[in-house]
């Protein structure tokens, strides 16, 4: 893993572990999204799917996509909240503009919302 510069110029130095928290789970998730991206782009043996064998290799391709998938979205959060840091605007609750507190920042450095915030939206989608 390449060194990280402890913040840059423009990002206020109390995000400066946010900061060197979020580059190094992105570094992380890039080099985890080239590994599956090889293993779902590997060619499969013609094989007679009613076998086990071949089953189980469709089934782990099956997941090599479904993990590429959620590695996709993992690291777009995480270069989403990279931006937010740029921007000024990083631990601030998107839909309400309240401070996020820093214990939820320092479990999930990429969230974009305070818990009250997340919830609501949870139980509004849950209404009819």
């Amino acid at each position: 893993m390449k060194p990280q510069p402890d913040t840059p110029a423009g990002i206020d130095r109390k995000w400066a572990w946010h900061y060197r928290t979020l580059l190094g789970l992105r570094d992380r998730l890039q080099a985890d999204r080239s590994e599956l991206a090889a293993e779902a782009a590997a060619p499969m043996e013609i094989q007679d799917t009613r076998s086990a064998e071949g089953a189980t290799d469709e089934s782990d391709r099956d997941m090599a996509f479904a993990l590429l998938q959620s590695e996709e979205n993992a690291l777009a959060e995480v270069e989403a909240a990279i931006g937010r840091l740029g921007k000024g605007v990083y631990g601030r609750c998107e839909s309400s503009g309240k401070p996020i507190p820093a214990a939820r920042l320092r479990a999930i450095p990429w969230c974009r919302t305070t818990v009250e915030e997340e919830n609501r939206r949870e139980h509004a989608a849950v209404r009819p």
